[in-house]
């Protein structure tokens, strides 16, 4: 497998088999963007097959849209044969994909957001998404879904249950949960394993897993730290209580300075008043 398919979780590159195989079943000497999205349906357990099986896809009805849109090869096709320019293109918007949200594989998913790109000049003008047309799927419909379920795999937020138990809250999303991060080769190794053992889907999620496993069997610092925070919490909002009354009795003291440069000087009264007038008045002839 080339260097280029290095991030390619073991599912991604299960599809890129399949696709071959399925091209030299139809005798094509080329592994076009039909076969990528039959290889994908093929793998069957990857987000990206669940998608489409989610839209109402399956394999016969792929092969059957497929046969009658191009056909088989009359030539049995021996040996390797290449990925086609909109294959290839397919496989870097994949890579793209992946690398806009953040993530560090390239799964089935990410090949899913590919095939189904119309907005892609190439990939736009493409078999695969002339097929799923075909088959009644919206291409940029069956892209929402994707990122949708994309999304949902970081959706749980850990709360503490009734018996002091950290444990995922299913569906909570109070606030960003999303955690990127560098691991070393040994973790993300363990990660791929987990993924190509079918115990988890994504390395994502093996990851989520892992982290719970280890807050779950930490409990009881995990709970002292807690009890740390909540205390640096409550200082905290008792000195900004204080700061915000200090300012307030400032923001007084300026007002009562203020409103006494303001008043204006007291009338003269008595004989000073009376000579004023005085003098104001016409002398008579």
């Amino acid at each position: 497998m080339s260097d280029r398919f290095d991030k390619f979780t073991e599912r991604a590159k299960k599809v890129l088999v399949l696709a071959q195989e399925e091209a030299k079943r139809l005798n094509h000497n080329y592994i076009g963007t039909e076969h990528l999205l039959i290889g994908l349906m093929a793998e069957g357990q990857g987000v990206g097959a669940r998608i489409l099986a989610g839209a109402g896809i399956d394999q016969p009805r792929l092969r059957e849209a497929l046969a009658m849109m191009v056909g088989r090869g009359d030539t049995e096709v021996t040996g390797p044969i290449s990925l086609t320019p909109r294959a290839k293109r397919v496989v870097e918007l994949a890579v793209e994909e992946s690398r806009a949200l953040g993530h560090t594989y390239v799964g089935t998913e990410h090949l899913l957001l590919g095939l189904a790109n119309t907005r892609d000049e190439k990939v736009g003008n493409g078999i695969s998404v002339a097929v799923l047309v075909r088959c009644g799927v919206d291409p940029d419909a069956l892209r929402e879904e994707t990122l949708k379920a994309i999304a949902s795999e970081n959706e749980r937020l850990l709360g503490v249950s009734s018996g002091g138990t950290i444990v995922p809250v299913a569906g909570a999303r109070s606030r960003d949960n999303v955690v990127t991060c560098r691991v070393d080769d040994l973790t993300l190794n363990a990660l791929d394993s987990l993924v190509e053992a079918g115990v988890h889907t994504t390395r994502s999620e093996a990851a989520a897993r892992l982290i719970l496993a280890g807050i779950q069997a930490n409990q009881e610092l995990f709970k002292k730290v807690q009890a740390a925070v909540a205390e640096i919490r409550r200082v905290r909002e008792e000195t900004q209580a204080l700061v915000r009354m200090w300012e307030a009795g400032e923001a007084d003291k300026a007002t009562e300075a203020t409103e006494a440069t303001d008043v204006p000087a007291p009338r003269k009264a008595g004989k000073d008043a009376a000579r004023s007038k005085a003098r104001k008045a016409p002398r008579g002839r």
